[in-house]
């Protein structure tokens, strides 16, 4: 028998649906595409690389490890990968709401249409943990599918209300002054700072003014609405196109930090050996595989 909390589910998780996928190269899901292939929702949790996620009025938005994208059906929105980006590695899941019986299972998510998290590595672990429930349940015996299955179900429902909490907190955050054109600000400078972050300040001053606001208050409502500093954000673009450069060029480390705007390599190499765990050679090394590699590889 269902509990009464199954029975007042309003998510239905499509276990058929879920699963993790690899972008690289060119790629483009256009505006057609997305009113075609949406007939519910879905949602994509980025944990590496970097994409954009375009709408119809202009817009453009970066998807990047920890950003969260709610598409529901009928999104004009346009999906871009680009073959000089590093791949992009993404969970997703499909599902509908309002699956439950009650009236207050009938309540709009209250997640936004892009979310990023703080706690990347916890919501990582826990989109890995529903889609390993969902792909094992197919292969174990007829008893203990359901149990997995239903498991997965409410892991899945688990995190979309800690999503919803987070944004919660965050909305009331942004009751103390900050209005939607101040957040479509900062989110515009994130994007204009992960596609040259070497065309900006050298993060010991804070972000450029702008017409309306000057430097000082501009860092204020970064931070305000980020829970980062600008100059966190912008060695964070930095380190991620240092990370696309050691793929997928020659360049040196001399090279590579003078084109991001260091002012020495060693600077350089302490913040990445930092964001990253590895000296940029020593990940260049692992990244990138030798023709010897690559011809046994396809040779097996």
């Amino acid at each position: 028998m269902k509990s009464s909390a199954s029975s007042a589910r309003r998510i239905e998780l499509f276990t058929e649906r879920a699963g993790y996928a690899e972008t690289s190269g060119d790629h483009i899901a256009d505006f057609d595409w997305f009113r075609r292939a949406l007939d519910s929702e879905d949602i994509w949790f980025f944990t590496a690389g970097r994409g954009y996620l375009r709408y119809r009025d202009g817009r453009e938005h970066i998807l990047r490890r920890g950003v969260i994208a709610l598409l529901r059906k009928g999104d004009n929105v346009e999906f871009h990968h680009k073959a000089e980006d590093e791949k992009l590695c993404t969970f997703y899941f499909h599902f509908r709401t309002n699956a439950g019986g009650t009236k207050s299972s009938h309540a709009p998510l209250a997640i936004p249409p892009l979310l990023e998290v703080g706690d990347t590595a916890f919501y990582e672990a826990c989109f890995r943990r529903v889609l390993f429930l969902v792909q094992s349940a197919a292969a174990i015996s007829p008893s203990l599918h359901a149990s997995a299955v239903e498991d997965a179900q409410h892991l899945f429902e688990s995190i979309l209300r800690q999503l919803e909490f987070e944004h919660h907190l965050a909305t009331q955050k942004l009751q103390s002054g900050v209005n939607t054109h101040q957040q479509q600000l900062i989110f515009d400078l994130i994007t204009k700072y992960y596609q040259q972050p070497e065309q900006f300040w050298n993060g010991k001053d804070g972000p450029p003014s702008s017409q309306s606001y000057c430097r000082d208050h501009l860092a204020r409502l970064f931070r305000r609405i980020t829970g980062k500093t600008p100059k966190k954000v912008l060695i964070e673009a930095r380190i991620e196109k240092a990370r696309n450069l050691l793929r997928n060029t020659n360049l040196s480390i001399v090279q590579i930090a003078d084109e991001l705007g260091y002012e020495n390599q060693f600077y350089f190499c302490r913040q990445f050996k930092a964001l990253t765990g590895l000296a940029p050679t020593k990940f260049r090394q692992k990244s990138v595989k030798t023709p010897e590699k690559q011809s046994r590889n396809q040779e097996q």
